[in-house]
């Protein structure tokens, strides 16, 4: 959900610590759902900065997953991955790829073309539909290689990715009131 609700690369989702998840300001949509947005993160992959926003789904995956690691024992602080393996180490690019894939292969054909890149490129089409493809550009931290992308920053009016990303978010709900989506897209 994490990946899904960010675009992030599997190596930046990674490199995210409990504290930067428990400083996220937390905005909140008409229905009282809440929104996380982190401080700008530096991309290992292009050192691009990325403006991190997750919406309500990845927020309840996550809280469970901590809640999860700290009733068996692990004790939580700032410096804590934000994803860990069961032995509290980093989890590894490597190890978030064999979980997709292992996870894609019970999908038999289906599966076999889908990856943890393919939730950032779901990501990207899907928002693209609703955003300036600038703002995507900014939320998953990709360099902006076209003319007008110095011209183009939406991070420096007050709010705006944050209230844009709120507004198209029901586009990569993956449970909607009729249930998962999932299975009508291709990924």
């Amino acid at each position: 959900m994490f990946l899904k609700d960010s675009g992030l690369i599997i190596s930046d989702a990674a490199a995210l610590n409990v504290g930067d998840y428990e400083n996220a300001v937390i905005n909140y949509n008409d229905t009282g759902e809440p929104f996380m947005e982190f401080e700008p993160i530096k991309t290992k992959k292009t050192g691009a900065l990325s403006w991190v926003c997750v919406g309500p789904e990845a927020v309840k995956a996550v809280d469970a997953y901590l809640k999860e690691r700290q009733s068996s024992g692990e004790a939580l602080t700032a410096k804590t991955p934000l994803f860990s393996m069961t032995d509290g180490r980093r989890v590894s690019k490597a190890s978030f790829s064999n979980t997709f894939s292992r996870l894609s292969s019970k999908l038999g054909k289906e599966g076999r073309r889908i990856s943890a890149h393919s939730l950032r490129k779901f990501h990207a089409t899907i928002l693209e539909a609703s955003m300036p493809r600038s703002y995507v550009v900014r939320l998953q931290g990709k360099k902006v290689n076209d003319s007008m992308g110095p011209y183009e920053l939406p991070e420096e009016i007050p709010g705006e990715l944050m209230r844009t990303y709120i507004d198209a978010y029901d586009r990569i709900r993956v449970f909607k009131a009729r249930g998962p989506i999932l299975k009508r897209l291709r990924c």
